[in-house]
């Protein structure tokens, strides 16, 4: 199985908006908000942490995107995942186990 993690750009902003748009409404069910945007100002939403530790990664399964997840580098070795999302059409086959375990691998990560 092939997963790949790398920060969200622009050009696959797309795809993200589209998977974004997906979680709408589960996020609205569960939680009463919407999801994080990708890309998105992520400052605006949560004012209280530090813009320059959180990061929007987009993950792959064969070069294809499948979801995005925020992360927030509190330290060297201490990784939060603030948002995780995989599509609908790429779930119950395993890509978000493999995604989580990427994330914290690939997760930009301060100098303490």
């Amino acid at each position: 199985m092939t997963i790949a993690v790398s920060p969200s750009v622009a050009n696959g902003l797309p795809v993200l908006n589209t998977i974004y748009q997906e979680a709408q409404p589960y996020f609205q069910q569960i939680e009463g908000r919407d999801p994080l945007a990708p890309l998105g100002d992520i400052h605006a939403v949560i004012p209280e942490i530090p813009v320059d530790r959180t990061h929007c990664l987009t993950l792959y399964h064969d070069e294809q995107i499948i979801g995005y997840a925020w992360t927030l580098a509190e330290t060297s070795t201490n990784i939060y995942l603030l948002h995780f999302y995989i599509s609908q059409a790429n779930r119950r086959r395993g890509l978000g186990r493999h995604s989580v375990g990427n994330t914290g691998n690939k997760a930009i990560r301060p100098s303490d």
